[in-house]
């Protein structure tokens, strides 16, 4: 079986304390994936992230596609992205 390859935008929600992060990746599973493997090592870039999975872990996390975009480039997807980061107004 082939491993799902979801192109779009995407957040990280901590279901305990109801915080989000934002990403956007050509395959947004891989990307969880190694999310993940750098949470456990201690190693991920985004330091709240890294906080939230300290304090809650991994089972605490839930990925959450919100917009699958197969066409898009790296601008579009990041442009789509920023407009998911911005709060309304």
């Amino acid at each position: 079986m082939a491993r799902t390859k979801t192109k779009g935008v995407f957040k990280i929600v901590s279901k305990e304390s109801g915080k989000e992060f934002f990403g956007a990746s050509s395959q947004i599973e891989v990307c969880f994936r190694d999310y993940i493997k750098w949470l456990n090592n201690g190693k991920h870039t985004n330091k709240e992230l890294q906080s939230e999975f300290d304090k809650y872990g991994k089972d605490n996390l839930e990925l959450v596609i919100l917009e699958e975009l197969p066409d898009a480039d790296r601008k579009t997807l990041n442009q789509v992205k920023k407009s998911y980061e911005q709060p309304e107004a």
